[in-house]
């Protein structure tokens, strides 16, 4: 009797255990694993002493693309972007885009415009007051590569803006 237990429960305990003989196992205790394609970097780049552009730069996985901000409706999840208003800032136009790819997409049926490698959008506002502020909200986006579409994903920041002092052309 003992044997046979020790037959059936240790590899049972074995394969769930996550073991790297069985590199497919996933451990009980863990959530599965997700390869997140882009990596996102928030910065400032001051224009002025009361202007500033929030500047998000997409670093895309090889084979994957990003979406753009324009895409119609039936089509991908575009990449989208909110902002907390604060009495700091004022947003000053609408987020803008480098320049993406567009195709005709055969499982959309449409055409989509997406980045590959890298995408940078900014928003320029205008800085009020003299005080450091950060400015937050969230933005989403979707990814794809030629055999899959990950979910959209929502993601938080948090970017600090220095207060008004010398910006890049200022030359005293």
């Amino acid at each position: 009797m003992y044997n046979t237990l020790k037959l059936v429960i240790l590899p049972l305990l074995f394969l769930l255990s996550g073991c790297p003989e069985n590199q497919n196992a996933q451990s009980l205790s863990a959530p599965p694993k997700f390869h997140n394609p882009v990596k996102w970097k928030e910065t400032v780049e001051k224009i002025s002493k009361d202007e500033a552009y929030l500047v998000f730069t997409a670093k895309i996985d090889k084979n994957w693309h990003l979406y753009s901000q324009f895409i119609d409706a039936g089509g991908p999840i575009p990449t989208s972007f909110k902002f907390t208003p604060l009495k700091e800032f004022k947003l000053l136009g609408q987020v803008t885009e480098g320049t993406p790819e567009e195709v005709d997409d055969p499982i959309f049926g449409m055409k989509l415009k997406f980045f590959e490698n890298k995408a940078v959008f900014k928003q320029k506002i205008q800085i009020i007051g003299t005080n450091a502020f950060e400015v937050k909200g969230e933005f989403e986006y979707m990814v794809c590569d030629d055999k899959q579409c990950l979910p959209p994903e929502d993601v938080e920041y948090s970017i600090k803006v220095e207060p008004n002092t010398k910006s890049k052309t200022d030359t005293s």
